[in-house]
């Protein structure tokens, strides 16, 4: 069945999405929420639009828990991803994006993931123990070979065909 409908849902409670596919099912067939975002226009805007295919808005204000076990954990986006199938190829998030500029524009800047990471604490008595603007944590465990192993993997490619200045290039900076 296909929900359809223009304009606003006011939904209340959880959306619950159970979607199995065949393995002969591919791309946007597969998915169990497809969203085609399209935005276009040429009036300019007058102060700077952000976009957004999702957004979300996670708020907690609660005082339970304890420093022990009994916490409240947050988690904007949490993917839980397990195989005991042969797929080539498992990210949790993957992504892609490309600048194809029809004429001599110039954009700010662009980033396959941003962070921003911050710490503003009103009390004097708040403690953040760990602060990260990125986490990774890679484990190796049991049996089987695993042939590169890496926390973080940073590779930058300037084509051969690059007519252009570069600028400066950096695999990391800190």
């Amino acid at each position: 069945s296909i929900l359809a409908h223009w304009g606003e849902y006011d939904l209340t409670g959880r959306i619950h999405i159970d979607r199995n596919v065949d393995s002969a099912t591919d791309a946007t067939g597969s998915a169990a929420i497809y969203i085609d975002y399209d935005s276009s226009g040429t009036n300019t805007p007058g102060q700077d639009n952000e976009h957004y295919a999702i957004y979300i808005d996670q708020d907690n204000s609660s005082t339970a828990g304890d420093a022990a076990n009994a916490e409240i954990e947050m988690g904007g986006v949490y993917i839980d991803q397990r195989q005991s199938g042969d797929a080539n190829k498992q990210y949790a998030f993957q992504s892609y994006q490309e600048f194809e500029p029809s004429t001599a524009q110039t954009i700010h800047s662009m980033a396959g993931v941003r962070t921003s990471v911050n710490s503003h604490m009103t009390h004097a008595s708040a403690t953040l123990n760990r602060l990260y603007g990125h986490y990774s944590d890679v484990r190796i465990a049991k049996n089987g070979v695993n042939t590169n192993s890496y926390a973080e993997y940073n590779y930058i490619e300037v084509n051969n065909d690059r007519e252009s200045n570069v600028g400066n290039v950096y695999g990391s900076y800190n």
